[in-house]
């Protein structure tokens, strides 16, 4: 968990944090699941968009800058995310910040 909270922005794999966890893949995601109770890739998207969300509210960055420094390589993949998970368009976020 703290790795993924400090490397949110970076590519992260499930092989990599099994590595890190000195695990097998598949044990890994079975523990993180029911420790956390979300997958391990939900809990990452949880934090890019969570990081986000606060960029939207903080800063100037466009949506694309935003995107990239959460760790999103495709904007369009974080627009669908951010609003699947926000209920909101990230453009919709960022306006209401600001009224």
């Amino acid at each position: 968990i703290h790795y993924i909270d400090e490397n949110y922005a970076s590519e992260i794999t499930l092989n990599d944090l099994a590595k890190l966890c000195t695990m097998s893949l598949t044990n890994f995601r079975r523990i993180f699941t029911t420790v956390c109770g979300i997958s391990p890739i939900q809990y990452l998207l949880d934090v890019r968009i969570r990081r986000a969300s606060e960029l939207l509210h903080q800063s100037s960055y466009s949506i694309a800058e935003i995107a990239q420094l959460c760790g999103f390589k495709d904007v369009e993949y974080f627009c669908r995310t951010f609003k699947k998970r926000k209920g909101i368009t990230a453009s919709q976020a960022r306006k209401a910040a600001f009224l």
